[in-house]
């Protein structure tokens, strides 16, 4: 079975918990769950938003089964990102403006040269 049920099979599996367990995370019934699991019906947007924010899963990868190659992460990239998930929305709102004006500062300082 291929799509969103193989991923969010993946998904739970690595999650560790029994599909109950999973089911009471995103909040789902359980016999709904197994139906998306069976491919016999389509995620809810509801589910699939629970399951990418919850689980911390890669949208366009649980969607689409592609991620966006940016290539091999630095160790200072791979503990940004991991801070950048537990912060507040308005904390990486702040965190995004910032990031922003540096890059726009660069670019105008490489325009330059």
């Amino acid at each position: 079975m291929f799509g969103i049920p193989a991923r969010l099979r993946e998904v739970i599996a690595k999650s560790g918990l029994s599909q109950a367990k999973f089911a009471a995370l995103v909040e789902e019934p359980l016999h709904r769950l197994t139906d998306v699991l069976r491919g016999q019906i389509r995620p809810s947007s509801e589910l699939v938003r629970k399951v990418i924010e919850r689980c911390q899963v890669d949208a366009m990868w649980f969607l689409s089964g592609q991620s966006l190659d940016i290539g091999e992460m630095s160790p200072t990239e791979k503990i940004l990102i991991e801070n950048c998930r537990s912060l507040s929305a308005e904390e990486r709102g702040v965190m995004t403006r910032v990031i922003a004006q540096l890059a726009a500062a660069r670019a105008k300082s490489t325009e330059k040269s």
